[in-house]
């Protein structure tokens, strides 16, 4: 319990993620979908995660789940660009009175390149860069409290293999790598220590094309 205590005094000057800050990076989405190009993928799916946060005695903090979900335009047959959300989540903390996770919420402009192998089989490169927010929760008995810090700018870049299993549906594995840049407290713009939510991604996805 005292670990996550300290932890609640270092994140006590944090409060909610910039509303201007989560729409500008909409916007800049929506500017990027803007393509006259026919095609356009839905997509989604589920990670498994590594991070790097380096927090004394709380080991279920460095991976975790995730998924995601998007908007792909293809701008011709190998060029696409977009928007992503993703939700990232550590494993859960546990002592005799109280549970702890970290979470992030990303907003991503992506590009990929398509590269077909076969009829079927294609490779996907890709990368993404935007804004990251994170959060941490505690739970104690029937009390609930989480704690923001200032949203930090990440990036994250790898690959997709896939196989088309019809004319409008696709299924993908991916590899990847993020990197996000120090968090920082709200009020005093100093860093939160040992919060890194770098690291490896693996997963797998499945895409719609209208």
């Amino acid at each position: 319990m005292q670990q996550f205590w300290h932890v609640y005094h270092v994140w006590r000057g944090a409060l909610l993620m910039s509303r201007g800050t989560t729409l500008a990076v909409l916007l800049g989405m929506l500017l990027l979908w803007a393509s006259a190009y026919a095609q356009v993928d839905i997509v989604g799916g589920i990670t498994y995660n590594t991070y790097a946060v380096d927090w004394s005695g709380v080991d279920e903090f460095k991976s975790g789940p995730g998924f995601f979900g998007g908007v792909q335009y293809w701008i011709n047959d190998h060029v696409g660009v977009g928007g992503q959300v993703e939700y990232l989540s550590t494993t859960e903390a546990h002592d005799t009175s109280s549970s702890a996770r970290l979470t992030s919420l990303s907003f991503l402009a992506t590009a990929v390149y398509h590269a077909s192998f076969s009829d079927t089989i294609f490779v996907r490169p890709f990368v993404g860069m935007g804004v990251y927010t994170s959060a941490l929760h505690v739970e104690s008995g029937a009390t609930t409290v989480s704690f923001e810090a200032a949203p930090a700018f990440g990036a994250k870049l790898g690959v997709q293999v896939g196989t088309d299993i019809s004319s409008k549906v696709s299924l993908t594995g991916l590899v990847g790598y993020r990197v996000v840049s120090p968090f920082r407290e709200k009020e005093t713009n100093q860093k939160v220590d040992g919060l890194n939510f770098s690291g490896l991604t693996i997963g797998g996805g499945v895409g719609y094309r209208f």
